[in-house]
């Protein structure tokens, strides 16, 4: 059984998104367009897919009433603007009444290291948890060590990493990049508010010892499990191979792959089970 913790879905006829002109992705794309999804999905985490800030609210409540077959939406990770600061307290009074919303993203990976240590980014990110919802930070390798002094900034809430912090699968195990990136996780798992998603790898192979490494990192009771797809979608495999190679290909015991494939889910972003 599974929870899957980081699905995109989105329609170019209600809302407008940069990043999908020119990219080979449909206009539409919802759970219904998972394929093979089995009885062993207990459903999905919608996150945000990066449309206009205006329209985030809109989103999140089409998010969250989309039944259309395939796995059903469990939560949602809504945008704010947590670079207000204290005034994101507004955004989130919103979003908070919007259904199956419980937490929060506000994509930094292509943002400059100096606005982690902006106070109003703080501000903003400590707003989030005194609001009761969890914040999906999706960062890049490098900018690990300022998620760790920003996350130290608002201890109360949670931060979920996404996609192991884009570590560069491509080089070497051992390569001066996969270096500084373990050195950059384990400083953040050193935070108590921090989890991990074991998720956004586009080779299950290459991925292989970053996946291990975040596993004895972070351990299971720290770790979540999401397909990233469609964006990470890999050819030719079906939708659950991922969830099957997490749960397969590590060691894990029955408890602890419990743990990283449904009750960590299920508790960070308060799924209700059964």
């Amino acid at each position: 059984m599974y929870i899957d913790t980081h699905l995109h879905c989105w329609d170019r006829r209600l809302f407008s998104y940069a990043w999908l002109d020119g990219a080979p992705f449909p206009e539409r794309f919802t759970p219904a367009d998972v394929a093979e999804v089995s009885p062993s999905s207990l459903g999905a985490v919608f996150v945000e897919a990066d449309r206009t800030a205006a329209e985030a609210p809109a989103e999140a409540a089409w998010a969250s009433q989309l039944d259309e077959g395939g796995p059903a939406i469990a939560a949602v990770v809504a945008f704010a603007p947590i670079d207000r600061g204290d005034a994101v307290a507004a955004d989130l009074d919103v979003l908070r009444e919007i259904d199956k919303v419980t937490g929060i993203r506000r994509l930094l990976q292509d943002e400059p290291v100096e606005l982690f240590d902006d106070p109003g980014v703080a501000a903003g990110l400590a707003a989030v948890g005194d609001a009761g919802l969890t914040f999906d930070a999706c960062v890049r390798a490098h900018q690990l060590p300022a998620l760790t002094r920003l996350s130290r900034q608002a201890p109360q809430t949670t931060i979920v990493l996404d996609h192991l912090g884009k570590p560069a699968i491509d080089d070497e195990w051992g390569s001066p990049s996969a270096t500084q990136w373990l050195d950059g996780l384990r400083a953040l798992a050193a935070e108590p508010n921090t989890l991990i998603k074991l998720s956004g790898q586009a080779s299950t192979d290459r991925a292989r010892p970053f996946v291990s490494a975040a596993l004895e990192t972070f351990g299971p009771g720290r770790c979540l499990v999401g397909s990233d797809w469609p964006v990470s979608r890999r050819d030719a495999e079906p939708y659950e191979a991922w969830f099957d190679h997490v749960a397969t290909s590590y060691g894990l015991s029955d408890a602890e792959q419990d743990l990283v494939l449904v009750t960590n889910a299920a508790t960070t972003y308060g799924i209700e089970l059964g």
